[in-house]
């Protein structure tokens, strides 16, 4: 049997994965992930393969994220709401020192939340 891709050598070995013949040269140049020697188009395709499953997998996780953090962004503007509401009806002993404050971290969060959404397009 004759190499592959060099048809003048004598093949020394053959792809575990699509069986064609190898030459020295060939055959020390892909070993597939339980050591088997690949030929250099089936270590592409399972380059690609193993990149195609990577991306989907970090694709799913990346929505997962999205979902849990929409989650968190609504459970926070519904906080800063609720809280708005008690402290304008006088329903919370606001002192003046303590509003700022408040009014600062209600614009933080706000403007936090409209720049997470923007940037993760939630």
């Amino acid at each position: 049997m004759k190499c592959y891709y060099h048809p003048n050598e004598d093949a020394v070995a053959t792809c575990a994965r699509c069986g064609v013949g190898l030459c020295r040269e060939c055959a020390g140049k892909y070993k597939y992930t339980d050591g088997k020697l690949i030929c250099s188009q089936c270590y592409e395709t399972l380059d690609k393969e193993n990149r195609a499953m990577e991306n989907a997998g970090l694709q799913a996780e990346l929505k997962t994220l999205k979902e849990h953090l929409r989650g968190v962004f609504l459970s926070a503007l519904l906080i800063c709401a609720f809280l708005s509401v008690k402290v304008w009806n006088g329903g919370m002993d606001v002192t003046i020192y303590k509003m700022p404050f408040f009014i600062g971290v209600v614009i933080v969060l706000f403007f936090s939340l409209c720049f997470l959404s923007k940037v993760l397009r939630i």
